[in-house]
């Protein structure tokens, strides 16, 4: 086991020591122009990195541009879905070796066989789900390893068919998976049941539906690719005919009911639209834009300062005989006599609503802003204050309207 991670360290270090070589083969052929670098290519070929492609050029092994690819994304046009049936194959020889082992009732190489499937099994589910990646990339980026609509047309055709195959592969391993789950507990080999129904048969449903969906894209794709082929078709047409009727004086629209006429006649009002800067946008050239922007504006106008109105006072008037006397303002001359009401022996709720419209000093003012200052007042432990509140059903208010304060004395 030491020798082989010895071997696996050092191939790993001479990928690393000409990944320079590595990521220029993945992009094409490598040819070894000079010294040094025919010495780096024939290390990389000796070690299987390389493979050789014509008279003094080589190309990147496919099994490692494919894994490269895989990390990267980067499909080629018309790639086939990685297949499954041989793989599967072997784990069914592997299986039946198990089963034959446990039937003898030999310990010899099951250990052997048993890595093997669990490592076939685990290559299978590997491979679906590299198809689904690459299918849901493919559909992602809409077949942009190709140019052109027909190029795209075909290519949803392809993968389409790719799938119907996939499909039919998924429903041989649905029965694989079943047939070991049954073989397996009268063999008496539930770690194998326990591998392939962890592995592959929990899984199925999942992978399964993901292939569908990818299916239903492509068609739908396929439908409208080839609608568009046949509007493109038409579009063509007519600009073909225009270009040979260059002075055509145009169609007239006599006997024509214009009031139902479709909206492609019409020629549409262009909308004035004002280009607003994105203020959010951290961009470099942005910000530098916007900051020139605002210092080519002229300074803003000085607003002229608005003086407060005075706080309103209490009157104080100066009798000749220099007694200062403050006279009260008419609401606070009402609570004080809306407390005396409430003091008086026997005095229950009092009304603050029915008190203001029995007294006249305050008639002018607002109903609500008497309830809030006699509620902002007689707030204490002296008074009990019930607020009446308005019902309101079915109407979500974040306040909640109120026509009525009742207060009563609390008897200490």
């Amino acid at each position: 086991m030491t020798e082989r991670r010895d071997q696996v360290e050092k191939l790993l270090g001479v990928l690393h020591r000409h990944s320079e070589l590595v990521s220029e083969a993945f992009d094409g052929e490598l040819t070894g122009d000079t010294r040094q670098r025919a010495k780096a290519i024939e290390s990389l070929f000796e070690a299987g990195a390389l493979k050789p492609y014509d008279e003094d050029t080589y190309r990147l092994n496919p099994r490692l541009r494919e894994f490269i690819a895989d990390h990267l994304s980067s499909y080629h046009a018309y790639q086939s879905l990685r297949g499954v049936s041989g793989t599967l194959r072997q784990a069914h020889a592997q299986w039946r070796e198990l089963r034959r082992l446990k039937e003898k009732g030999t310990r010899r190489n099951v250990d052997t066989i048993f890595a093997a499937l669990d490592e076939s099994i685990a290559d299978i589910a590997y491979s679906i789900e590299h198809n689904l990646a690459m299918l849901y990339v493919l559909l992602g980026s809409q077949f942009g390893n190709v140019v052109g609509l027909q190029a795209k047309i075909a290519q949803n055709a392809y993968y389409a068919a790719q799938v119907v195959s996939f499909l039919r592969d998924m429903e041989t391993i649905r029965r694989f998976v079943e047939r070991v789950d049954d073989e397996a507990i009268a063999s008496g080999l539930s770690g194998v049941r326990t591998l392939i129904s962890r592995r592959l048969g929990s899984r199925l449903l999942g992978w399964t539906g993901q292939l569908k969906d990818a299916q239903a894209a492509i068609t739908r794709r396929l439908f409208d690719a080839r609608r568009m082929e046949a509007r493109l078709k038409n579009l063509s047409n007519f600009a073909l005919w225009l270009d040979r009727n260059k002075t055509t004086t145009g169609w007239g629209f006599e006997g024509v009911d214009l009031q139902n006429a479709a909206e492609a006649l019409w020629r549409p009002e262009r909308i004035k639209v004002r280009p607003q800067p994105d203020v959010g946008d951290s961009d470099v050239l942005v910000s530098e834009g916007l900051a020139r922007i605002v210092g080519a504006l002229p300074p803003p106008k000085l607003e002229p300062k608005v003086k407060p109105l005075p706080v309103p006072q209490r009157m104080i008037t100066d009798e000749d005989d220099g007694v200062v006397i403050e006279e009260e303002a008419p609401h606070e001359r009402a609570l004080r006599e809306f407390i005396t009401a409430l003091n008086a022996p026997e005095a229950g709720y009092q009304s603050l609503a029915s008190f203001k419209r029995q007294y006249h000093d305050i008639a002018d003012l607002d109903e609500g802003a008497w309830l809030m200052y006699g509620f902002a007042q007689l707030q204490g432990p002296e008074y009990r204050l019930e607020v009446l509140s308005t019902p309101i059903s079915g109407v979500f208010v974040l306040n909640e309207p109120f026509y009525d304060i009742l207060v009563k004395r609390e008897v200490l």
